[in-house]
């Protein structure tokens, strides 16, 4: 790719799109596919990961809000403070 000038732009940081961060019993397994796809990006020189918070499947939009920005703030501390 990189022969014809072209680059990824982003890739997935973890499985399953339906099924993601907003439900607290994902947040271990795709925390863990996130650092590895993060350092796949960096070796790779992919400028973005994409997350999803999944399908909310009744959750009401507020609560599904709170636990990715619960979820959001723990990863980032944990990136910046291992």
């Amino acid at each position: 790719m990189a022969d014809g000038g072209l680059k990824i732009a982003t890739v997935g940081g973890h499985h399953s799109l339906s099924d993601g961060l907003n439900r607290i019993e994902n947040n271990d397994r795709i925390e863990k596919e996130i650092i590895h796809n993060l350092e796949l990006a960096v070796k790779w020189n992919i400028p973005a990961l994409i997350v999803f918070s999944g399908n909310r499947n009744g959750l009401p939009d507020a609560q599904g809000v709170i636990r990715m920005d619960s979820w959001s703030g723990r990863f980032i501390m944990e990136l910046h403070n291992p």
